[in-house]
């Protein structure tokens, strides 16, 4: 499914970014309406976005993305007890 996310959310410019998302001001009813109307309006454009989210959450949010994350963080924590730290 496509997305439509807020200006408030913290991914909401780099998902606009990669095509991913279309953005909307915080509590703003109307422009809500308008983006969900115009997901509707446009079905092919609303498919293209949404594989683009899917990629793109790929990218930065899957396994093969995190994984390499945790061991770092892992290793981080293990370096700083052997210091003392």
């Amino acid at each position: 499914a496509p997305c439509i996310t807020t200006d408030r959310c913290g991914l909401s410019a780099e998902l606009a970014d990669a095509g991913a998302a279309r953005v909307v001001p915080a509590g703003d009813a109307p422009a809500l309406a308008a983006q969900i109307l115009a997901v509707l309006a446009d079905p092919q454009r609303a498919r293209a976005q949404a594989q683009r989210g899917r990629s793109y959450v790929r990218e930065h949010f899957g396994w093969e993305a995190i994984i390499p994350r945790w061991l770092d963080t892992y290793r981080a924590c293990l370096d700083g007890q052997a210091d003392g730290g």
